[in-house]
């Protein structure tokens, strides 16, 4: 599939989000945001551990499945070595990101344990001596996550696998919060 393909199909999906009738009596919208600590890792390079902030809108369609669309932006660089013909200092950037995720979840008290799965796009950019070089990637991803519901805020921790190529993988460690409306 061609990248004007990816983005279209991508972007029908997060609209999707805000123009599906409710299918569940209690759907409720929520949005959030989450602090992402992404671990970047190819061959030659240490892993990189750059910080992002993700910002999140869904609906949960039932009690057990959500929908939900992100943006992340990049908060922070991380500086690594590359031992690649001699050493080299490399800082390694993630964001923007753009994801769409299904999220099949089970209820334990105020507790909500959920999986992930859906499609995320990331741009990773490297700065070395001055020069930066940019890779756009989109792949399916997975996670696991655990909400913790008061009233209409939630509170979750997440670990997700977002990016994975031939050249490198993305993952990521969020923790963020949300409101129900």
């Amino acid at each position: 599939m061609n990248q004007s393909k990816k983005k279209y199909l991508l972007g029908l999906c997060l609209l999707a989000i805000f123009f599906t009738p409710k299918i569940y009596a209690n759907s409720k919208f929520y949005a959030g945001a989450d602090v992402t600590h992404f671990g970047y890792k190819e061959q030659y390079v240490e892993e990189a551990n750059p910080i992002g902030l993700t910002l999140k809108i869904g609906q949960n369609f039932h009690k057990n499945l959500a929908i939900e669309g992100r943006v992340g932006l990049p908060l922070t660089s991380d500086p690594v070595i590359v031992d690649y013909y001699g050493e080299h200092e490399i800082n390694v950037e993630v964001g923007p990101t753009l994801g769409i995720y299904l999220k099949p979840s089970i209820t334990v008290e105020a507790l909500r344990f959920y999986g992930l799965a859906g499609f995320t796009r990331a741009k990773i950019t490297a700065e070395i001596g001055g020069y930066k070089f940019s890779d756009t990637d989109t792949s399916p991803s997975f996670g696991v996550g655990m909400d913790l519901n008061i009233d209409k805020i939630t509170l979750n921790v997440e670990l997700s696998h977002l990016i994975s190529t031939d050249e490198y993988d993305l993952t990521a460690l969020s923790l963020g919060a949300s409101y129900a409306f």
